[in-house]
C-alpha cells in the first residue's frame, strides 16, 4: 500500500499493488491499482495478520489499538 500524490504514475490516490502472477511463473506481472482509504502503519500490519502473518505476541489487538488510537487523535486527516 502506498500513496504518492507527486509521482510519474497517474493514480494518485492512495492504493495497494496487486500482483496476480509471480513473475517467474508467468513472464511478466500482471499489476493492478486498488483504490483503498488512506492507511495507518497500524492499520496496514491489523490488515496483515488478518489475512495470515502471525503475530508476533498474543496481545496484538489491544498494542495496536492503543497505537492508532494515539494516531487518530493526532492526525490532521480524517
Amino acid at each position: 500500500m502506498h500513496w504518492h500524490p507527486d509521482g510519474n504514475s497517474p493514480v494518485r490516490s492512495p492504493h495497494l499493488h496487486l500482483r496476480l502472477a509471480p513473475v517467474d511463473q508467468v513472464g511478466y506481472t500482471l499489476q493492478y491499482h486498488l483504490p483503498t482509504d488512506r492507511q495507518s502503519f497500524e492499520g496496514a500490519i491489523r490488515w496483515a495478520i488478518e489475512l495470515g502473518l502471525p503475530p508476533a505476541r498474543d496481545d496484538w489487538r489491544e498494542l495496536l489499538d492503543q497505537a492508532e488510537a494515539a494516531h487518530r487523535a493526532q492526525r490532521t486527516w480524517h
